[in-house]
């Protein structure tokens, strides 16, 4: 999803979207970080799904510039 959304705001020479699921998703990880459970549930995450996250998360931090709380969210 997110390379079809570069794709075509590439191929549209837009700048902004009107509506942008990469930061749809980027709002939701942030709030995550806000829970005080949050390092309990990640815990509990499948491996495989754990790896996913965890490159989510380095996309989000290098796309955005208050990325950085994401880390939290990281496997240490």
């Amino acid at each position: 999803m997110i390379q079809i959304e570069e794709n075509y705001q590439r191929e549209q020479k837009l700048t902004t979207l009107p509506f942008s699921y990469i930061e749809f998703c980027f709002k939701i990880l942030d709030q995550l970080t806000r829970l005080p459970e949050i390092d309990s549930v990640l815990l509990m995450i499948d491996e495989n799904y754990r790896i996913l996250l965890d490159d989510l998360i380095s996309y989000y931090s290098s796309k955005f510039n208050d990325g950085e709380k994401l880390n939290r969210l990281k496997k240490l």
